[in-house]
């Protein structure tokens, strides 16, 4: 993992990978994603979240994106802002 954290989200994807977005870090909420290799044991870093986010949730999609909901940059309580990600080819 590229940014240590904790209250992550996580979502298993369908091509195998565990996408692990937003969580808390020494720096403050991050808006970091990274998907997770189980097979070679590696994160990939890519784009950001538009927002920061803690202890949001995580969905799969049925059309294989991962919608991302919750308490943005730490504002405990607010669940009405939403972000999306695409699951990487």
């Amino acid at each position: 993992m590229t940014v240590v954290r904790a209250g992550q989200g996580a979502v298993l994807l369908e091509n195998g990978e565990v996408l692990v977005a937003g969580g808390s870090s020494s720096t403050g909420v991050t808006a970091a994603a990274e998907p997770y290799n189980s097979s070679t044991g590696t994160f990939t870093v890519t784009g950001s979240m538009n927002d920061a986010r803690d202890q949001a949730q995580l969905t799969l999609l049925q059309n294989g994106e991962a919608l991302i909901a919750g308490d943005p940059e730490g504002d405990a309580g607010c669940t009405r802002s939403f972000s999306r990600m695409a699951d990487g080819p």
